[in-house]
């Protein structure tokens, strides 16, 4: 129960950090002059387009490339960077909350093994540890779906299929 209710609370804190990389109306291959045409006469005949040649932003990895690089970096702590003032993109926020939770899952699994040793047999050792973590994946996975569910950008959907890949392999070398 505890650990549920500090996963959780320490989920909902850092998501208020999160900023908008992408909206609704940025479109892939769209400079931002050409979005803000495209939404003024989305269903009008003169949609002109403007400068071909300008910066395509909302789907330039740019500094985003970073947390492909810093998949073990330390998670964010949340008071912390709201005293800063500081927003990260979602797939900073999930990095961040899905390290938390391998790091949690860990060594809470650990403990149940080395606790329990040899008295009682692997299944066993696994209902255990859903009964600790079973609440805790599901608000956390709950979060994750509703935020796919309202997103409107797929360099951040990418981004965090990667992550979660990089933290399975993480959880298989560590055989939990």
């Amino acid at each position: 129960k505890i650990v549920t209710t500090l996963l959780r609370t320490y989920s909902s804190n850092v998501h208020k950090l999160t900023k908008e990389c992408a909206g609704r109306y940025d479109l892939i291959g769209l400079s931002p002059a050409q979005q803000q045409q495209q939404q003024r006469s989305l269903f009008g005949s003169k949609n002109t387009v403007a400068d071909a040649d300008a910066e395509v932003t909302p789907y330039i990895i740019g500094d985003r490339r970073k947390i492909l690089e810093q998949l073990d970096a330390p998670h964010i702590i949340y008071h912390v960077a709201s005293q800063r003032k500081e927003k990260f993109a979602y797939e900073e926020i999930f990095r961040s909350t899905h390290h938390l939770l391998t790091e949690s899952v860990t060594s809470e699994f650990f403990f149940v093994s080395d606790f329990f040793g040899c008295a009682i047999k692997p299944p066993a050792v696994m209902e255990i540890f859903h009964a600790i973590f079973d609440k805790t994946i599901a608000g956390i996975e709950e979060n994750t779906i509703r935020w796919i569910e309202n997103t409107h950008d797929a360099l951040t959907v990418l981004l965090v299929i990667r992550v979660l890949h990089q933290q399975q392999l993480t959880l298989s070398k560590r055989r939990v």
